[in-house]
């Protein structure tokens, strides 16, 4: 009875563990699924940022060039026809959108890395949480593995506890073991020297 209560606790103990790690399972995928729509989201983001990037920087490097074609001309008619003041107000519609547009573009480009850093932290969000699931299913499957041997499932496996137990058959593979602890801080003398303790209550006793 006392192998019996010692079993039983035992198997309850890995139980409680393995539903402890179920959970930790649980919550992962949650927080997975979670996160996985804050990927494709932010995703979505990025890629309609670098778009708008994109044509904002081409209308920039357009405007550029029509600043520099129109400066041209009006500077070549200012020295031809000695008016300095010509083109003053066309020259500076030109500019200022130049300017506008420029300033567009830096403002595509911190909104194109700041959805990029969101995505680079999610991904490492979304690896950390799958390294610990797949964490939690190695000890899962190590804990079913010891609640299979405790209390065998399968008719083979019952069968063969039963038969390692009969009397003068336990010794091909006993399920029950002498559990050995040793005591340091416990010693006894032998031949003048001092040896530690061992204690084998527990292969009996709770």
């Amino acid at each position: 009875r006392t192998e019996e209560a010692i079993a039983s606790a035992d198997m309850q103990q890995q139980a409680e563990a393995a539903a402890a790690v179920q959970a930790r399972i649980d919550e992962a995928e949650v927080a997975l699924a979670a996160r996985n729509d804050e990927m494709a989201q932010s995703q979505e983001g990025l890629r309609q940022a670098k778009g708008e990037l994109f044509t904002t920087s081409e209308a920039t490097k357009k405007a550029k060039q029509e600043l520099a074609w129109e400066r041209f001309l009006i500077e070549e008619h200012r020295i031809h026809e000695n008016d300095p003041t010509y083109g003053e107000e066309r020259l500076r519609e030109y500019e200022d959108r130049y300017l506008a547009l420029e300033a567009e573009s830096e403002e595509k480009v911190a909104a194109v890395q700041a959805w990029q850093d969101q995505v680079t932290g999610l991904t490492s969000a979304v690896s950390e949480l799958e390294r610990e699931k797949k964490g939690a299913m190695m000890d899962l499957g190590l804990l079913e593995k010891k609640l299979d041997k405790l209390a065998p499932a399968s008719p083979a496996g019952q069968l063969a506890n039963l038969i390692r137990d009969f009397p003068g058959l336990d010794f091909i593979g006993p399920k029950n073991k002498v559990q050995k602890q040793v005591l340091s801080d416990l010693t006894f003398e032998l031949n003048f020297t001092k040896g530690a303790r061992i204690d084998m209550c527990q292969t009996c006793h709770m």
